[in-house]
C-alpha cells in the first residue's frame, strides 16, 4: 500500500516536500482513502458482474457464481465507506484537538492488520465458493447468513476498529443540511477555495435526504416493511442511502485532503481544463445512482405485489414475480444505468490523479473571495 501510495504521488506531479507538512493523522489518512478507493473499484466490478448474471444467469456459473459477486459487492460497501470515515477523522482529528496524535504507531500497525483481515476474507469469499456449513466454518469461513456473510472473526475485529465511529455520524439531522447546504452555496455565491469538495458536499446533503430519508421512511413502517422487506425495493433504499450519506462525503473528503496534499493549490473556478472532469464525474455518478434507484423501486414495487401481497410469499410467487415484464426491463435499465455511473467512477479516478497537479496558485480562503466581492457576500 505504501509503494502505491508512493507511485501515485509520484505519477501525478504533487511537490516532494508536501508530504512534510502533513500531520502523522493525515498521513494514515491516505493510507485509507487508498484502500477506500481500492475498495470502491472492487465493489462496482463484483457489482456490475452481479448485474449481468441477473441478465444472464449462466455467465461465469461455476467459476464466480451470483452469491459470491454479490457478497463481495455489499461488504467492499460496507469496508470501504468505513475506511473512508476513519480516513476522515484521522484527517480532522489533529486540527479539531490541537494535539498531535497519540499513538500514531499503533494506529498504523491497526490499518495493516484491517487490511490484511479484509485480504483474507475476500480471498475467502473467492476460493472457498461452496461447502458444508459447521461451527467452523462459522468462525473461519463464512457465517452463511444473508448479508452479513463475513467469518465471526472477522465480526468481532470490525465491531473491534471501526462499533463508535459509525454511530457518532447517525443523528445528522437531514432537512437541516440541505437547508444549510442551500443557504451556504448561495451566501457565498458557490465561492470556495475548493469547488469540488463543495459539490460533493451539497450532493451528500441532497443524498442523504433523499436516500436515507425519504426513500428510509418509505419503508419503514411495519405494515410496508411486511410486503418489501427483501424485495429490490430495500435494494433501491440501500443504493441511494449509501451513495447519499457516505460515498459523497467521503469523496469530499478525498478532495480536502488532495488540495493540501499538493501543497495547498488552487482548486476553485478557472481551472486549466475548466473543472469539466469532476463536473461529469459527479453528474455520472448521481444519474447513474439516481437511475439504478429508479429501476430498482419499480422492480421492488412489482415484487411486494406479486410475490408478497398476491403470491403470499411462497417459492412459486417469487420466482413468478421476477419473469413479470416490469422486473425484467427494470433489471435491464439497472444495469444501462450501473454503466453510466461506472463510466462517472472513472472520470472520478482521472480527475483524483491529475486535479491541482500543474496548479501553482495557491488557494484563497473563503473570507477573502467575500472581500473581492462584497457585494456578493
Amino acid at each position: 500500500m505504501a509503494v502505491a501510495a508512493d507511485t501515485w504521488r509520484a505519477g501525478v506531479g504533487a511537490p516532494a516536500d508536501t508530504d512534510a507538512t502533513l500531520s502523522a493523522g493525515q498521513h494514515l489518512a491516505l493510507k485509507y482513502f487508498l484502500a477506500a478507493m481500492v475498495l470502491f473499484l472492487a465493489q462496482t466490478v463484483f457489482g456490475l458482474l452481479a448485474g449481468l448474471q441477473f441478465i444472464y444467469p449462466e455467465f461465469l456459473f461455476g467459476v464466480l457464481d451470483f452469491n459470491v459477486n454479490r457478497m463481495v459487492h455489499l461488504n467492499a460497501m460496507i469496508v470501504w465507506m468505513l475506511y473512508g470515515f476513519i480516513g476522515s477523522i484521522y484527517w480532522l482529528v489533529e486540527d479539531e484537538a490541537g494535539t498531535d496524535l497519540v499513538g500514531a504507531k499503533l494506529a498504523n500497525i491497526n490499518f495493516w492488520i484491517l487490511t490484511a483481515a479484509v485480504t483474507v476474507v475476500v480471498a475467502v469469499y473467492l476460493v472457498v465458493q461452496v461447502g458444508s456449513g459447521t461451527r467452523a466454518s462459522i468462525w473461519l469461513i463464512n457465517e452463511g447468513r444473508e448479508y452479513i456473510e463475513a467469518p465471526r472473526w472477522a465480526d468481532i475485529g470490525i465491531v473491534a476498529c471501526m462499533g463508535v465511529f459509525f454511530s457518532a455520524l447517525e443523528p445528522i439531522p437531514l432537512v437541516a443540511m440541505v437547508v444549510h447546504a442551500v443557504y451556504d452555496a448561495g451566501r457565498h455565491g458557490f465561492r470556495s477555495n475548493n469547488h469540488p469538495a463543495l459539490a460533493w458536499l451539497i450532493a451528500h446533503a441532497f443524498g442523504n435526504f433523499l436516500g436515507a430519508g425519504v426513500w428510509g421512511f418509505m419503508q419503514t413502517l411495519p405494515q410496508i416493511n411486511l410486503y418489501t422487506h427483501g424485495t429490490q425495493w430495500s435494494a433501491s433504499h440501500g443504493h441511494l442511502a449509501f451513495f447519499g450519506a457516505y460515498t459523497t462525503i467521503v469523496i469530499a473528503f478525498i478532495y480536502i485532503a488532495l488540495q493540501k496534499w499538493r501543497g495547498d493549490v488552487w482548486m476553485s473556478g478557472d481551472l486549466p481544463d475548466g473543472g469539466w472532469k469532476w463536473k461529469w464525474a459527479l453528474g455520472l455518478q448521481c444519474v447513474g445512482m439516481l437511475g439504478m434507484t429508479m429501476a430498482m423501486l419499480i422492480a421492488g414495487y412489482e415484487q411486494a405485489f406479486v410475490e408478497r401481497a398476491i403470491g403470499g410469499s411462497t417459492w412459486q410467487a417469487f420466482f413468478e414475480g421476477q419473469t413479470q415484464p416490469w422486473f425484467v426491463q427494470a433489471m435491464y435499465w439497472r444495469m444501462a444505468f450501473g454503466v453510466v455511473m461506472t463510466a462517472g467512477l472513472l472520470l472520478l479516478f482521472w480527475d483524483l490523479l491529475s486535479i491541482g497537479s500543474n496548479e501553482t496558485r495557491p488557494a484563497k480562503q473563503v473570507h477573502a473571495l467575500d472581500e473581492e466581492h462584497p457585494a456578493k457576500a
